[in-house]
């Protein structure tokens, strides 16, 4: 192709770019005038910072993958953290974890699915160490992983649907006695694009979740002058997100997966609410589910998110960074356990080749 036909065909892409920008931010200006007028299923609210005393705790996870020799490894941990709130915000140095070791010869993209699962499950298992606390904050959505995580079995590594009764289970079993949040800092489901794109604007079909509602937001702050004021969007009924017939396609794997809890937290006379939160107009976004009884006022547990806030961290919250940190699983500690492997392994060949030796049926 030549210099001047490249030139040209970049030229068009950005013309029509700026062309469907400008249509975009229409149609998300428009959105923002259904939620401030309150013409949509959700509102903007403004949330104190205070909050009364209260027991919390956070909790996070990470895994890493390491190809070794015919083997792919998976280093799994998961931390607890605990945080006081009595008038002064406290965080005791205990923490407990549970942490994991497996390996699999599965192709390493069949294993890295499977080591979500394997991450999130010692997550879930830590509910049961959240004694005597009002509040719970779990890293991700309340109902991660979507259904796309379904593989053949593989041992070492829990299946999507034995791990989906226990975490709904487990789940169901702590909210008794806590409240129970999961705090998303991505969105790789666009919920808020499906429902406004179901409403008429189809625009919006092109904008991430994040931009969407990033403009949100932005524009709230702007026309009420409150760039420090803690703010959510919500409450939003998980049902409303799949309440039209027509959905984008990057929903249809996450619907199949909240119905699998939806029908467990429906036994249990709960259902699931999401609210889109910002600490301030510099701070991310986060979505927070929450699992209410139908009959509780919803909104409650937005208070306690915020009093453990802080500004421009994108885990939310202090407590939830801290689990973050400590759960983290480092390339330096995957090479030291990989390095005890190969000892281990080396010195079983090493007896091998000694008893081939002796018995005459070695080549040296």
């Amino acid at each position: 192709m030549k210099s001047e036909d490249i030139v040209r065909s970049i030229k068009e892409i950005a013309e029509r770019n700026i062309k469907d920008r400008e249509k975009l931010n229409t149609a998300i200006e428009i959105a923002y005038e259904d939620i401030r007028d309150e013409n949509a299923d959700f509102k903007f609210t403004e949330i104190p910072e205070s909050s009364p005393p209260h027991n919390a705790c956070a909790i996070d996870g990470s895994r890493y993958i390491v190809p070794v020799q015919d083997n792919i490894f998976v280093i799994a941990r998961a931390v607890l953290i605990r945080g006081n709130d009595k008038g002064n915000k406290e965080i005791p140095p205990e923490i407990e974890q549970e942490f994991k070791i497996t390996s699999n010869y599965y192709d390493e993209n069949i294993v890295g699915n499977k080591s979500i699962l394997l991450m999130l499950q010692l997550e879930t298992s830590l509910l049961n160490k959240c004694k005597d606390v009002n509040v719970i904050m779990i890293d991700g959505p309340l109902i991660d992983p979507p259904v796309y995580y379904q593989d053949s079995h593989i041992d070492g590594f829990p299946d999507l649907e034995d791990y989906t009764k226990m975490r709904a289970t487990k789940i169901i079993e702590t909210r008794e006695k806590s409240m129970v949040i999961g705090i998303s800092k991505r969105f790789s489901q666009r919920l808020l694009v499906n429902y406004f794109s179901n409403r008429g604007m189809k625009q919006i079909s092109k904008s991430t979740e994040n931009f969407l509602l990033s403009l949100l937001f932005l524009k709230y702050r702007m026309e009420k002058e409150t760039y420090n004021t803690p703010l959510s969007i919500g409450p939003i009924e998980w049902d409303l997100f799949f309440q039209y017939e027509r959905k984008l396609e990057d929903l249809k794997s996450l619907e199949d997966a909240y119905q699998m809890y939806r029908e467990k937290f429906q036994e249990a006379g709960l259902k699931l609410i999401s609210y889109y939160y910002q600490k301030d107009f510099s701070s991310p976004i986060g979505r927070i589910d929450t699992l209410n009884l139908k009959e509780e006022e919803p909104g409650k547990e937005l208070i306690y998110v915020n009093r453990w806030a802080v500004s421009q961290v994108k885990e939310i919250t202090i407590l939830n960074k801290l689990a973050d940190d400590l759960s983290n699983v480092s390339k330096k500690e995957s090479e030291r356990l990989v390095s005890l492997y190969n000892l281990f392994t080396m010195s079983n060949i090493e007896k091998e080749d000694l008893i081939l030796k002796r018995l005459g049926k070695s080549n040296y």
